[in-house]
């Protein structure tokens, strides 16, 4: 046997020892999460909704919001809504236009809209005001 094919040989035989995909920790599950948000007793035409999880153990989930409803995945648990939406203006010096999220912030970076998820936790109708 010649040293080239030893060394395929023995490179293709060590390979069954790494770990491969699904090997890590698994993912936390997932559920089906919905629900409706209005401005101003208007449904928000288009969006986000953020699941942020309170205890940090995990990344947040997003969702687009479309003619008011949303449809998403979100992790089990306490969460923190964040709902923006963003109104695209014209720049007054004539420059590139301007991306406005007109949500108040106290519905998202400063959000107190806390939820536990869980299955009989999943479907939320948000009312909010611009004001």
């Amino acid at each position: 046997m010649t040293s080239s094919r030893l060394a395929v040989l023995v490179l293709a035989a060590s390979t069954a020892f790494l770990p491969g995909c699904g090997g890590g920790p698994k993912a936390p599950p997932m559920l089906a999460v919905s629900g409706t948000v209005e401005v101003d007793g208007v449904p928000l035409p288009a969006g986000q909704i953020i699941f942020v999880p309170l205890d940090q153990s995990s990344g947040p989930e997003r969702g687009a919001i479309k003619d008011g409803t949303f449809e998403c995945n979100s992790k089990f648990g306490k969460m923190r809504i964040e709902i923006t939406a963003v109104r695209v203006t014209p720049h007054p010096g004539g420059g590139l236009p301007v991306r406005l999220n007109y949500i108040p912030a106290r519905y998202n970076k400063e959000s107190e809209l806390i939820e536990e998820i869980s299955e009989s936790n999943r479907h939320w109708d948000f009312k909010l005001s611009e004001h």
